[in-house]
C-alpha cells in the first residue's frame, strides 16, 4: 500500500502522463476479459474465474474508468466476460449496477449500429442480474429493449450462454404466471438457435421450454427439453449451466 501511494503521487504529477497510463489499463483488462469469454462458458470455465477474480480490483477499476469516459470499444470487449463472471460468482446485484453505469454511458453516445449492439448485449446482461434480485420489472424493461435492438439491426446475438434476450424474458413471463408466452419464446429461441448452430443459445432455449412445460405439468416434454439441454452443455463444456 506504501508503495502504491508513493507510485500514485508520482503519477499525479504528471496530468498527461496519468491519461496516458489510465488508458492503458483501461485497454489491458479490456482485453484480459475479452480474451476470456469462451473459456469462462467453456471447459476451462473455473480456471478463468479464478484468473479474473485474482485481477477483480483492477477489473473492476478498469470498467468503471470505461463507463465514465463513455469508451464503446472498451465496454464492448470486456461486457461478456464481465456478465458471466458476475454470474457464477454470485455478483448479482454489482454486476447489475456496473452493467447499468455501462449502458447508460453507451445510450449517450451517437446512434450507430456498433453501439446499439453493444447496448443490447449490456441489456441482455442486466436483465439476467435483475431476474437474480428479483427485480422483474426493471429486468423486463431492459430486456425488451435488448430484443428490440436485435431485431431493429437484423442482427443475431452473439453464440455466448444465455445471449438471447428472448429466454429471460422467457423467464420472467414464467414468473408472472404467464407460461404460453414463455413457451412461444423459447420456441422462437430455439429456432434461430438451431439455424445458427448456436450450441449455447440452444441449451438455454431447451432450459426455458423445460422450466415453462414443467410448470405447465407436461413432465414428459419437460424432460426432453431438459436433457436437451444437460447434452449441450457436456458438450460446451459448460459445467456451470450443466449443474
Amino acid at each position: 500500500p506504501l508503495l502504491r501511494q508513493f507510485a500514485e503521487e508520482k503519477l499525479l504529477a504528471s496530468l498527461q502522463e496519468e491519461e496516458a497510463t489510465c488508458q492503458r489499463h483501461v485497454d489491458y483488462y479490456s482485453r484480459f476479459l475479452e480474451q476470456r469469454v469462451d473459456t469462462i462458458q467453456g471447459l476451462y470455465q473455473r480456471q478463468a474465474a479464478i484468473e479474473i477474480a485474482e485481477e477483480w480490483d483492477n477489473v473492476r477499476a478498469a470498467w468503471q474508468r470505461a463507463a465514465s469516459q463513455g469508451n464503446v470499444e472498451a465496454i464492448g470487449q470486456a461486457a461478456s466476460t464481465f456478465f458471466y463472471f458476475c454470474q457464477l460468482q454470485s455478483r448479482f446485484l454489482e454486476g447489475a449496477k456496473a452493467l447499468r453505469a455501462a449502458a447508460t454511458a453507451v445510450d449517450q453516445e451517437s446512434p450507430a449500429r456498433e453501439c446499439d449492439l453493444v447496448l443490447a448485449r449490456l441489456f441482455n446482461h442486466e436483465g439476467w442480474l435483475r431476474i437474480r434480485v428479483g427485480e422483474f420489472d426493471r429486468a423486463q424493461e431492459v430486456l425488451e429493449r435488448s430484443r428490440a435492438l436485435y431485431r431493429e439491426h437484423d442482427a443475431a446475438p452473439p453464440p455466448y450462454m444465455g445471449a438471447d434476450s428472448s429466454v429471460p424474458l422467457a423467464i420472467v413471463a414464467l414468473i408472472r404466471g404467464d407460461p404460453k408466452r414463455s413457451i412461444d419464446l423459447c420456441e422462437a429461441a430455439r429456432g434461430a438457435a438451431e439455424r445458427r448452430q448456436d450450441t449455447q443459445n440452444l441449451a438455454f432455449a431447451n432450459y426455458g421450454l423445460a422450466a415453462a412445460r414443467l410448470s405447465l405439468g407436461d413432465y414428459d416434454a419437460a424432460y426432453r427439453h431438459a436433457e436437451q439441454a444437460c447434452m449441450l452443455a457436456r458438450k460446451a463444456g459448460n459445467r456451470w449451466f450443466l449443474a
